[in-house]
């Protein structure tokens, strides 16, 4: 999933869920590249600072980049990561539905709500 095979702790834990849950919802066939960024880098490129992740989809060539805080997931719980890496898959499968870049709230907040439905089953 990511480029940097050295990853430890909270990173690589991410790593793991995206591996496991790009399979279970069946998106083994795209590619998608995680990127962990320190916060100034994360800031600077999504001009977020109190996100954790984003998820950038480009659907007609079937491809996502998730772009990850890693100083932020650093002090993440264990037990949200799955929680936040499912969220960031949903908007794989929804992203297309969107109609304007802008406006994302219907998006996130369905991505949310379908995360904590398929992790119902899993805890």
């Amino acid at each position: 999933m990511s480029q940097n095979k050295e990853l430890t702790g909270n990173t690589k834990l991410f790593d793991d869920y995206a591996d496991k849950w790009t399979k279970k919802l069946g998106l083994e066939w795209w590619v998608i590249t995680c990127h962990y960024c320190d916060s100034h880098k994360f800031i600077e490129i999504e001009n977020d600072k109190n996100a954790l992740a984003c998820c950038h989809v480009n659907w007609p060539y079937m491809t996502a980049t998730i772009r990850v805080n890693k100083d932020h997931l650093a002090d993440e719980k264990e037990n949200n990561i799955e929680t936040i890496v499912v969220h960031e898959l949903m908007h794989i499968l929804l992203n297309e539905m969107r109609d304007d870049e802008d406006t994302i709230d219907h998006e996130e907040r369905v991505a949310t709500i379908l995360a904590k439905c398929f992790l119902r089953n899993e805890r």
